[in-house]
């Protein structure tokens, strides 16, 4: 981005509070285009909604563009008996609460994405904490949990290596990695995907937006290869949404959330 915009981009990490620290200093920045933050949906979204000590929402941001995109997936062993995700779901209506599943945090995007599934079959299974994602899937491969949900960071590998087998992504379509996966959205069930993008504090002025996306866009044009690349290593791949598609992508995400945790 800076051949685009003639000035360097400098990197400051805020770490705490998953990272809501970061969030609330880009949203108390002045609204000039100089303080941006990059950030999932996570900390944009779903922050807000379950911590009361955040005193930001993704009203106090304009997206600038959503850049890429990765999946959350339904894990089981290569060995399971169930071999798709209406397998699974047929044998948890036959058996409300007997089917368990880690995720790596209690209303964090996985589990949202497991509470939408529950909602759409309704079904009920019973959900595990597990501290992290690679904890969630080391419980999968010992035998604790029947299923994961988790990101394609944590799970590719072992899906490479043959010990982990997906029934399912909650993206709309499928994922680049797994184009043999059914997507959530094959099955009518609310996407939950994992994205990545810019914002800017809000009440910057448009026209700085405007320079700041297309400079993200030009980047990922110019250096898609490189970029492309890098990302689909963790079973990702670019996604780019401008002002306005990334702005109405949140607030359906904001819907979902909501829905999931009984708000």
């Amino acid at each position: 981005m800076p051949e685009y915009l003639g000035q360097p981009l400098i990197f400051v990490y805020k770490p705490g509070a998953a990272s809501a620290l970061g969030g609330a200093l880009v949203a108390s920045s002045k609204p000039d285009g100089y303080t941006l933050i990059a950030a999932s949906q996570s900390l944009i979204i779903l922050q807000p909604l379950i911590n009361k000590e955040v005193k930001y929402s993704l009203e106090s941001f304009a997206p600038i563009s959503c850049l890429v995109v990765g999946f959350f997936g339904v894990m089981v062993q290569a060995n399971s008996r169930w071999k798709s995700i209406q397998d699974l779901v047929a044998e948890a209506k036959k058996s409300p609460g007997k089917i368990s599943y880690a995720t790596a945090g209690t209303f964090a995007l996985p589990h949202i994405a497991g509470e939408a599934l529950c909602q759409e079959e309704g079904i009920k299974l019973t959900h595990i904490l597990a501290q992290g994602a690679g904890p969630s899937v080391a419980a999968l491969l010992g035998g604790h949990v029947d299923f994961v949900i988790a990101g394609s960071a944590a799970t590719l590998p072992h899906i490479k290596a043959g010990t982990l087998r997906s029934l399912m992504t909650f993206n709309e379509r499928r994922a680049r990695s797994l184009p043999n996966v059914p997507s959530a959205g094959e099955f009518k069930y609310p996407a939950v995907p994992l994205t990545y993008g810019l914002l800017a504090p809000k009440g910057t002025p448009d026209e700085i937006i405007n320079i700041l996306s297309q400079a993200a866009k030009k980047a990922l044009e110019s250096q898609g290869n490189v970029i492309e690349s890098r990302v689909s290593a963790m079973g990702a791949e670019i996604l780019f949404l401008g002002p306005q598609e990334y702005s109405a992508f949140l607030k359906h995400r904001i819907i979902i959330s909501q829905k999931s945790l009984g708000n």
